[in-house]
């Protein structure tokens, strides 16, 4: 499941995002995964979004950590998207 979920969900938009969800919760009934935190990068994602002076909506913190789990599990990837959506900043 939670390969599923690390390997997929990045790759959608947030209006696709809860439809996946609502999968996931359907092929894997009454199973809740854990929220590992990882307090290091917590304390460093917040100094960086104050640091830059950015606004930090969930959304924008999500993709955040989403791309973190990307650059763990896999050697290579590419962030694509409309132009102002935030590419770069991530």
């Amino acid at each position: 499941m939670k390969a599923l979920i690390d390997i997929n969900l990045p790759k959608f938009i947030s209006n696709d995002m809860q439809l996946f969800k609502n999968i996931i919760s359907d092929l894997f009934p009454g199973i809740k995964l854990e929220n590992n935190v990882n307090q290091q990068f917590d304390e460093m994602l917040l100094h960086c979004i104050k640091e830059l002076n950015l606004r930090s909506d969930n959304e924008f913190v999500d993709k955040l950590y989403q791309l973190n789990n990307t650059m763990i599990v896999r050697h290579g990837i590419m962030i694509i998207g409309p132009t102002g959506s935030g590419k770069t900043t991530n």
